[in-house]
């Protein structure tokens, strides 16, 4: 056959055989040998690519309690690649390795915090992860920790304006009900007051009448030709003028009226 048929098939043999050691280390129970040899799986260097066979091999070395093998069985959980799609299961390997101190994983967890996937969404709890790695040198925590912190500064911002704009509303209802309180308040004082003036009123009209119907007899009898004045309601004065009759006498009688008239 030509030679290049037989060459794929040559450089595959050959991958096997460098690989060797690694496969023969993975296999006798070495956690890095078999993270390695899941490390060559999942990026096809040095061995065909195979998203499932990485994720056994990473599974194995995760199981030891190897940081890096948690951190890549994690992450092939949050993608979705040689094993289901399940965001809950990757954040609890990342949060397995992060708590070992594997700056990857800490950011990874912080990503998943910051958007609520598989954890519920706190970007405080973010911000510890990315700080966290940060401070390992993680240039992409370091990214992820100056936008969150924006972030968290315009929530907390916008918090602060609608309390503010809270206790506003509250303190105006609060003036509105005092001041009806107060309306309602002089509403009943003054009923009374009023009631109390109309009787004064009613009083007064009645002791004019009285005083009126005593004093409109004329001096010259009953054929006077002088008009009856009939007493007004709320007088501001008494007054008592001279009156000439036809038959040339003089007499004064009380007029009631207000003294403007």
């Amino acid at each position: 056959p030509p030679r290049s048929t037989l060459f794929p098939y040559t450089t595959l043999f050959r991958s096997e055989i460098c690989c060797l050691p690694t496969r023969l280390a993975a296999e006798s129970g070495d956690a890095d040998f078999q993270t390695k040899l899941g490390v060559m799986y999942g990026t096809g260097v040095g061995l065909p690519k195979d998203a499932v066979e990485a994720a056994k091999w990473y599974r194995k070395a995760a199981d030891q309690g190897l940081a890096q093998a948690q951190c890549n069985l994690g992450t092939m959980y949050d993608c979705g690649e040689g094993v289901p799609l399940d965001r809950a299961e990757a954040a609890a390997w990342y949060r397995k390795a992060a708590n070992h101190g594997y700056a990857d994983a800490q950011n990874n967890l912080g990503v998943l915090c910051a958007n609520g996937m598989g954890v519920t969404k706190d970007r405080t709890e973010a911000a510890k992860w990315y700080l966290k790695a940060a401070k390992q040198g993680n240039v992409v925590a370091q990214g992820n920790l100056a936008e969150i912190q924006k972030t968290i500064l315009a929530e907390q911002q916008e918090t602060a304006r609608l309390e503010e704009q809270r206790n506003a509303e509250q303190t105006r209802l609060k003036v509105q009900r005092e001041w009806e309180q107060l309306i309602q308040q002089e509403t009943t004082i003054k009923i009374p007051y009023y009631e109390k003036k109309e009787a004064e009123e009613n009083r007064w009209s009645h002791q004019e009448t009285v005083l009126a119907s005593e004093h409109n007899e004329p001096a010259g009898g009953s054929g006077d030709n002088t008009a009856m004045v009939q007493p007004k309601a709320q007088p501001s004065s008494i007054t008592a003028p001279i009156t000439m009759h036809m038959d040339g006498s003089l007499s004064r009688k009380i007029q009631i009226g207000r003294a403007h008239v």
